[in-house]
């Protein structure tokens, strides 16, 4: 389309402005749809009744103990929000025209992480893939808590290349909430393809579920991390191109354990030029 074809910038193919303005927009979006999707049953209805059901990953909670429970709400909830707001803080009008706004919800979104992320520790040990689980979403929990409180640092010098590097980092690891689910269909789709008239839904489940503790955030750990090099590599070298990412194999949507099945909860992430989360302090 004309105005919209990339172009070369200091001999560097850069990305086109209406893309890097356009894949916020849809990241937000996408959140919006999953944290509605995923978090509303758990605010709706009783874990007993969801287990009942065998609706979600309410069977691996149902019993457990009370502290585990709370846990597993304030995950549902705060990893929600930091699902719905971290997109919104990748608009480059807003960090341009109301930076206090930008600022604000930063804070809102890094206490939503801390939150979510702490009680992502408490509840992984309880989830429905055993110690393979227990791995993999507490790994991503502890990921989550700390690049996110390296962005916040970084932010609080007035660091802004650093923030933007750590919170890109952060953005893909909430996002794991988006890439969660989507794997999860993916691999539960082809199961289904491949056993035909044999096909059993809850056991397809399972199955998905034993790979998905890692599968819903390496790949988006390792694209941000290509994405920051990539940005520090075009900078040293004097380029100009914005990229942003979205985090995870496609922008999907899911929301771990509540914000999708298992501690995580997600986003992606912008570098460079393009939308990033920018300083949470003044």
């Amino acid at each position: 389309m004309p105005g919209v074809r990339p172009g070369w910038v200091n001999g560097r193919m850069g990305t086109p402005k209406k893309d890097r303005r356009a894949w916020p927009v849809t990241a937000t979006l996408v959140g919006l749809a999953i944290a509605a999707v995923a978090v509303t049953p758990y605010l709706t209805t009783s874990l007993a009744d969801l287990a009942a059901d065998d609706a979600g990953v309410a069977r691996g909670y149902v019993d457990a103990p009370a502290l585990v429970r709370v846990a597993f709400y304030a995950h549902v909830v705060a990893g929600g929000l930091a699902l719905v707001l971290s997109p919104v803080q990748l608009w480059p009008r807003l960090r341009r025209r109301r930076p206090h706004v930008h600022r604000v919800m930063g804070r809102v979104v890094a206490g939503a992480i801390a939150v979510a992320g702490t009680a992502s520790l408490v509840i992984a040990p309880f989830n429905q893939a055993g110690l393979v689980g227990t791995l993999g979403f507490g790994g991503l929990g502890a990921l989550w808590l700390w690049t996110t409180w390296r962005g916040v640092q970084a932010a609080m010098v007035h660091d802004v290349a650093a923030h933007r590097r750590w919170m890109t980092r952060a953005f893909a690891l909430t996002f794991a909430a988006v890439t969660l689910r989507l794997w999860t269909g993916v691999l539960i789709a082809a199961q289904a393809l491949v056993e035909g008239e044999s096909f059993d839904p809850a056991v397809a489940f399972d199955r998905a579920y034993v790979i998905v503790p890692f599968l819903c955030w390496v790949p988006n750990l390792i694209v941000a991390e290509l994405l920051v090099r990539r940005q520090t590599s075009m900078r040293a070298g004097g380029g100009g191109g914005g990229a942003g990412v979205g985090a995870g194999a496609a922008t999907g949507a899911t929301a771990g354990a509540g914000t999708g099945a298992g501690p995580g909860a997600g986003a992606g992430a912008g570098a460079g030029t393009g939308p990033a989360l920018g300083t949470i302090v003044p």
